[in-house]
């Protein structure tokens, strides 16, 4: 790493460098927090999501609508979010002199979260329908299963 002073920091230098450890440890923390309050907003609605589907299949909803209905559902959360860890927050948020945003932080680390759980409710929602498609796949194309 390259100094203002040459191969050593200066006193300014080696104060951000602690600053920013300390901060990426307290935004660990966040995030973590944050992890669990989201992971639990995320099982409630896949929850909801999947108990609306038993209630309502047997009557109208092909198993494929379900799929489609999760996929659109994961990408408007993963447009919410960006896929950025805490490491990366703690250095895009922490300002020069006037120390860290922690605001805009707490800010980058829903939006992190939320892009994670976007991208698996995306990725559900296309094995809904990988799987609901399989069998009809495999009846017209012959495929002999053993």
């Amino acid at each position: 790493m390259r100094y203002l002073n040459g191969p050593y920091p200066s006193d300014i230098e080696y104060r951000e460098s602690e600053t920013l450890a300390e901060y990426s440890e307290e935004g660990i923390e966040v995030f973590r927090e944050q992890f669990g309050v989201k992971t639990a907003e995320y099982t409630l609605l896949t929850a909801l999501l999947i108990g609306g589907y038993l209630a309502l299949a047997p009557k109208t909803l092909n198993p494929q609508i379900i799929g489609i209905a999760v996929n659109v559902l994961g990408a408007l959360v993963l447009a919410r979010g960006l896929f950025m860890g805490p490491v990366a927050i703690a250095e895009t948020t922490l300002g020069g002199y006037g120390g860290y945003n922690s605001d805009l932080r707490d800010l980058m680390i829903q939006d992190a979260i939320d892009g994670f759980w976007g991208a698996i409710l995306i990725l559900s929602g296309f094995l809904i329908q990988a799987v609901v498609m399989l069998p009809p796949f495999i009846k017209s194309s012959g495929i002999p299963i053993v």
